[in-house]
């Protein structure tokens, strides 16, 4: 009769830090030989995940314990990077292969599930305190930035990461420590506009189609409001607000406190105006000529101009 080989209540505690995940050397690490590990798999209290790495129990693996296998096989250079990064982020969801940053000496090869790029990690700095190692928040940003299909991706997932997740200044520093990297100019022209308060992808489309092709005054953004809450813009001198719909349609809970906050900015005699993307992308021009005009009838005595797709 063969008695059950005990796993160390040290090795169980180490592998709970690790989503139950262990490595051979960390299992030899905790007294066990080859055939106590070999032993521990056939009475199914541990389960091969991949050669060199284990998981506690006999369930399937999940996403995140080959992330954590991931990084421990590839050893203390290792860290997720890009759309496995985000993930623990909340700017992507898990997928197949996982994608791990090694240093450029390391020897450890792809698998189906694992895709393996050497790197010099003074371009990509890991998290010293995330877990699993990962690259920095900013880095892993640049990395979905760089893999973007378009442009609107790009302005998306650099104004949703801010302020939600870092900063302008952050970003910036990190896309300097970038030798080559795509949509470097887009990215660069989007930071600077955010450290000026742009918050959204159809700020940046209006500032750039919009307000600067006809030269329209610029408004203070965001805008404190009288009635209390944040205005997307206000022409204070002309008591006019700018509000940018992203959505078709808000909520009736939402359509309600904006209605509501613009009954009580009209008290005061402010004019709310709202453009979505359509008025904004598609029809800019005209979307140029109606502000225009509502400011010059509010006392706005610059001079209207025309960009090269305007109908004059």
């Amino acid at each position: 009769m063969h008695h059950a080989e005990p796993l160390p209540t040290e090795a169980i505690a180490w592998a709970e830090r690790q989503s139950g995940v262990l490595t051979r050397a960390q299992l030899i690490s905790f007294g066990l030989c080859d055939s106590q590990v070999a032993r521990l798999v056939r009475q199914h209290t541990l389960r091969r995940l991949d050669r060199g790495a284990y998981i506690l129990g006999t369930l399937e693996p999940t996403w995140h314990q080959y992330a954590w296998a991931a990084v421990l096989l590839g050893g203390k250079s290792a860290r997720l990077i890009g759309a496995s990064a985000a993930v623990f982020d909340g700017l992507a969801d898990p997928s197949f292969p996982i994608q791990l940053g090694v240093n450029f000496t390391s020897g450890l090869a792809s698998r189906p599930w694992l895709s393996v790029v050497r790197q010099r990690s003074a371009s990509r700095p890991s998290g010293s305190l995330t877990s699993p190692p990962r690259t920095l928040v900013e880095d892993t940003v640049l990395d979905l930035c760089a893999a973007a299909i378009d442009d609107a991706a790009v302005i998306g997932l650099l104004t949703l990461s801010i302020p939600r997740l870092t900063s302008a200044r952050k970003l910036k520093r990190a896309l300097d420590r970038r030798v080559r990297i795509a949509h470097r100019s887009l990215m660069n022209d989007i930071l600077a506009e955010t450290e000026m308060g742009v918050q959204s992808p159809l700020e940046y489309h209006w500032i750039k189609l919009v307000e600067r092709p006809h030269r329209l005054p610029t408004p203070t953004r965001p805008y404190p409001l009288p009635s209390g809450g944040l205005a997307d813009g206000g022409y204070e001198e002309f008591r006019v607000l700018l509000e940018l719909d992203g959505r078709r349609y808000h909520d009736g809970g939402r359509r309600f406190r904006d209605w509501r906050r613009d009954n009580l900015s009209s008290e005061d005699d402010w004019l709310t105006l709202r453009y979505g993307w359509h008025d904004t992308v598609i029809e800019s021009c005209d979307t140029a000529g109606n502000l225009f005009r509502v400011l010059r009838r509010r006392g706005y005595r610059g001079r209207r101009a025309f960009c090269t797709n305007c109908r004059v």
